[in-house]
C-alpha cells in the first residue's frame, strides 16, 4: 500500500519587541513562549520516532532568545516581576494588576487555586481608571504570588513533571521571594535547551527547519506595493509608492547566512511571511538557491484561473508541490490545506483529544482514498498534504497546552500504514514529478490578498513613515557623510519596521490590549533611523498612528428596541438596525482562521423576547451548512443551550425542531421560540424561557456543531452580553 504523504510545519515567529539602542524587550511573549511552546513542540518527537516534521524558526524570534540566554536583554515583565513586592510602588502594582492576567483564563488560571483566587479579587476585567479598589484588596504578599503565577502558568508541560515546578504549583500561595528567584534560574535552563534540542532532531533526521526572511516582511509589498491592486483593484494605497525589491532580497539573504550560521548549512526551503508570495518574490527566493516555499491553497487556486486551466482541475491537485521555472533556477512552492490547518488552529481545542486526533486522521485517509480514486495509487508517491500553522499561540486554548492531542494524533499517524509524515526536503529528494505553474496569483495566506497589511488608513501611514525613512537612508548611502557602521545600523532599522507584525495590529482586522506597545515599537525604529543619520526626527513620528477613536468595534451594543420578523430574509432595511453586532471577520488574535463559516451576529430585544440573526461567509455552500447544527449557549443568567439543525429549518415547521438543553438533560420544545433560515439565520427566543427579569445580565456565545462535534465559537474567546431591558431602555440609550 502506498502511503500519504504528510507534511507538518510548525511556524515559530515573534517580532523585535526590543526598544532601539536599550537592552529592553517592550513585551514578554519570545520569552513567554519559548517556555511554553518552543521546547515542548519539538522534544514530545523523542517518544515518536517515525514522526517527521518541519519547524521554521524566524530569525528575529532566534535572535531574542539568544538575547535572553546571554542576559543581554530583559521584557518589561521579567523586569517588573524581579522586583521585590514590598518595593513596588503604585504604578507598578497597577501594571502588575492589569498586565499579568494577559493569558487565557480557562486553560492557564482556573486550574490553579492561588492564581485564581488573585484573578477573582482583581475582577475579571480591570478598569484602570478606578483601579484604587483593586490596589487595596491586594497585600504585599498578594503581589509576589501574582508576580510567580504569571511567569509560572506559562511553562510547559515537558517542565512541569520537574521537581521545583512540581513544588511551586503545589504550594500554591505565600511564595517567597526565594520561590520567585529559582523560578526565573530554572526559566533560563528551559531557553538554553530550545536550539540545541532542534539541532539534535535534525542531526538524526526527525525534522527538517527552515527559515523565513530576517524580520518577517511582507516580500511583495517590499518590492513594490502596487502590487496589492492585482487581488484588490479598488484598495486605497499609501501616498508614497514603496519599491525597494533590494530590501527584500537582503532580507531573504541575511535570513540564509542566521541560519547556516546557527544550524550548520543553509535552509532547503523558506515559509514566506504570512505565506506571501508574487512571481517577482519566488524569483528572489530561487536566485539564493532556495528550493521550495509554501502558502495557502487559495493562491494555487486563483493561478489556475490566470492560467485559464481551472476547470480542469480537482481540488485532489492541491496535494502536489507545484514547479515554478525561473531564470536563476525552479521552486517547488507547496500549497496548505487551510481547512486542516485550522482545525488544529481553532477548532481541536475544545474537542475530546481521541476524538480529535481520530477525526484529523480519517480526513487524511479520505483525501488518500480521493488521491487514489481520481489518479490511481501509484499517483500517492508524488502527493503531499500540506499543514502548515502558528507553532505557539493555539495551544494557550487546549488543555495541558496541547500535549493530549498531540501524543493522541502522533500515536494514531505512526500506527497507519495509510499515511507517512515527512518534511519537505525528503520529500523533494525523491525526485518526485511536479506539475508545472506559469503564473503566480500575487497575495498571502489571508484571503489571497494582503488586505490585513494595507490599504487602512492606519496601516499606509505606517508605510508612508518607512518610506520616507527608507528614501532619507538612500540618499544618506549616496552623499556618503555617514559613517558606514550607522548606515549600515540605520538599514538594520528599517529591515525591522519593515515587518509584518506592525500593520497586523494597524486598521480593523486585529484587536489586542498590545495594540499600543506594537504602535510605539514601530515608531521607535523609525525614529532611531533619523537619529542614526543626524536629521531631524519629524514630529509626527511621535503621536501614536493607531487612534482609538478611528477603530470599529469588534462589538456593538443594542441602541433600541426590534421587533424583526424571523423568516431568515431581510424584510425591511430597519428590522435589525438598532441591534448590536459581533463581527466575526475581526478577529482579537495573533492568529487568523481563514476557513471559518460565521461572518457576523446581530443581536437585541422587546420587552419581551431576545432576537438573534446570524449570518454566514458567502464561501459557505447550501450544502455545506446543512450537515451543521447551531447551538445559542446561554452562560448566564442560568446555564442554557438551544440547539437548532439549520437542514430541518430548511424542510418543515422550524419550531418543532428547537432543541433545549439544560442541567445536562435535552429536550424538543416550543414555549414561543421561533427560528428560521434562508439568506440567514434568525431567531426569537421569549425572556420568559431563560427565566430572567429586567436588569438580568445574559451571556452568551455562539457555536457551530457537525456530527457531535463543534466547529466553531463566537466569540472565540468572551462572550456576548447585555442587560434584560425595562421599558426606559430607549430613553436612558438616547441620554448616553
Amino acid at each position: 500500500m502506498e502511503p500519504l504523504n504528510v507534511a507538518i510545519l510548525w511556524h515559530q515567529h515573534q517580532p523585535n519587541y526590543k526598544q532601539p539602542d536599550q537592552n529592553i524587550f517592550i513585551l514578554p511573549w519570545v520569552r513567554f513562549h519559548a517556555l511554553k511552546d518552543y521546547y515542548d513542540l519539538v522534544a514530545i518527537l523523542d517518544d515518536f520516532p517515525q514522526i517527521h516534521q518541519n519547524f521554521n524558526l524566524v530569525p528575529s524570534l532566534v535572535m531574542q532568545l539568544e538575547d535572553y540566554i546571554h542576559d543581554r536583554c530583559r521584557d518589561k515583565v521579567e523586569i517588573l516581576s524581579r522586583k521585590k513586592a514590598k518595593e513596588l510602588n503604585q504604578e507598578e502594582k497597577i501594571e502588575l494588576l492589569k498586565y499579568f492576567f494577559q493569558l487565557n483564563p480557562a486553560t492557564m488560571v482556573e486550574i490553579y487555586p492561588g492564581y485564581l483566587s488573585l484573578w477573582h479579587k482583581r475582577g475579571e476585567q480591570f478598569d484602570e481608571n478606578n483601579s484604587i479598589h483593586a490596589l487595596n484588596r491586594f497585600s504585599d504578599h498578594d503581589y509576589l504570588d501574582l508576580q510567580v503565577w504569571y511567569n509560572l502558568s506559562w511553562v510547559g508541560e515537558q517542565h512541569k513533571k520537574e521537581a521545583l515546578f512540581i513544588d511551586l504549583i503545589a504550594k500554591d500561595h505565600h511564595f517567597s521571594e526565594t520561590d520567585k528567584q529559582n523560578l526565573f534560574t530554572a526559566q533560563k535552563e528551559i531557553l538554553k535547551k530550545i536550539l540545541p534540542k532542534h539541532a539534535e532532531l535534525k542531526k538524526r533526521g526527525q525534522i527538517e527547519i527552515s527559515t523565513t526572511p530576517l524580520y518577517h516582511p511582507i516580500l511583495p509589498l517590499l518590492c513594490d506595493t502596487d502590487i496589492a491592486r492585482v487581488s484588490q483593484p479598488e484598495i486605497k494605497l499609501p501616498k508614497r509608492r514603496f519599491r525597494y525589491p533590494q530590501d527584500a532580497n537582503e532580507q531573504i539573504a541575511k535570513a540564509i547566512a542566521f541560519h547556516r550560521d546557527h544550524f550548520g548549512e543553509k535552509p532547503v526551503g523558506m515559509w514566506p511571511s504570512e505565506g506571501s508570495i508574487s512571481e517577482e518574490v519566488v524569483q528572489l527566493f530561487a536566485g539564493n538557491q532556495i528550493k521550495w516555499i509554501a502558502t495557502d491553497e487559495e493562491i494555487l487556486f486563483h493561478s489556475w484561473k490566470q492560467m485559464n486551466i481551472h476547470t480542469n482541475m480537482k481540488r485532489e491537485n492541491l496535494y502536489a508541490p507545484w514547479n515554478f521555472k525561473t531564470l536563476s533556477g525552479d521552486v517547488s512552492i507547496f500549497f496548505r490545506d487551510h481547512t486542516l490547518s485550522d482545525l488544529i488552529g481553532f477548532v481541536y481545542q475544545t474537542w475530546d483529544a481521541e476524538k480529535a486526533a481520530q477525526d484529523f486522521v480519517a480526513r487524511l485517509q479520505s483525501i488518500r482514498k480521493n488521491i487514489a480514486d481520481n489518479f490511481g495509487e501509484p499517483h500517492l508517491k508524488n502527493a503531499i498534504v500540506s499543514i502548515i500553522l502558528d507553532g505557539e499561540n493555539c495551544w494557550e486554548y487546549y488543555p495541558n497546552n496541547g500535549k493530549d492531542f498531540l501524543q493522541a494524533l502522533y500515536r494514531k499517524l505512526t500506527d497507519t500504514s495509510e499515511i507517512k509524515t515527512v518534511t519537505f526536503a525528503e520529500f523533494l529528494h525523491r525526485k518526485i514529478e511536479q506539475p508545472s505553474l506559469t503564473k503566480i496569483f500575487p497575495g498571502s495566506w489571508i484571503n489571497h490578498n494582503y488586505n490585513i497589511w494595507i490599504g487602512h488608513k492606519e496601516d499606509n501611514t505606517a508605510w508612508d513613515y518607512v518610506t520616507e525613512a527608507r528614501e532619507l537612508l538612500d540618499q544618506a548611502e549616496k552623499e556618503k557623510t555617514i559613517p558606514e557602521e550607522k548606515l549600515q545600523q540605520a538599514k538594520e532599522e528599517i529591515f525591522i519596521a519593515e515587518g509584518s507584525d506592525w500593520c497586523w495590529w494597524y486598521g480593523e482586522d486585529h484587536e489586542t490590549e498590545n495594540a499600543p506597545e506594537f504602535d510605539q515599537i514601530f515608531r521607535s525604529h523609525v525614529i532611531r533611523v533619523y537619529e542614526l543619520l543626524g536629521k531631524e526626527v519629524p514630529a509626527k513620528l511621535f503621536d501614536p498612528i493607531r487612534k482609538q477613536t478611528h477603530k470599529k468595534l469588534v462589538t456593538t451594543k443594542p441602541t433600541g428596541f426590534i421587533t424583526p420578523v424571523i423568516d431568515g430574509l431581510e424584510t425591511n432595511y430597519f428590522e435589525w438596525m438598532a441591534a448590536g453586532l459581533f463581527d466575526a471577520n475581526r478577529q482579537g488574535a495573533a492568529m487568523h482562521q481563514t476557513a471559518q463559516t460565521i461572518s457576523t451576529i446581530h443581536y437585541g430585544f422587546d420587552l419581551e423576547n431576545f432576537y438573534l440573526k446570524v449570518a454566514f461567509h458567502d464561501n459557505a455552500t447550501m450544502e455545506a451548512l446543512r450537515k451543521y447544527e447551531l447551538e445559542i449557549n446561554i452562560l448566564a443568567p442560568q446555564t442554557i443551550g438551544l440547539f437548532v439543525a439549520i437542514n430541518q429549518l430548511l424542510q418543515k415547521d422550524f419550531t418543532d425542531e428547537i432543541t433545549i438543553r439544560k442541567n445536562g438533560k435535552k429536550a424538543k420544545m416550543k414555549n414561543g421560540v421561533e427560528a428560521a433560515f434562508r439568506h440567514f439565520f434568525e431567531i426569537k427566543i421569549p425572556f420568559k424561557l431563560l427565566a430572567c427579569s429586567t436588569g438580568d445580565l445574559i451571556k452568551l456565545q455562539i457555536s457551530l456543531w457537525q456530527q457531535g462535534q463543534k466547529q466553531e465559537t463566537w466569540p472565540q474567546n468572551g462572550v456576548l452580553k447585555f442587560e434584560v431591558p425595562g421599558p426606559d431602555f430607549e430613553q436612558i440609550e438616547w441620554k448616553v
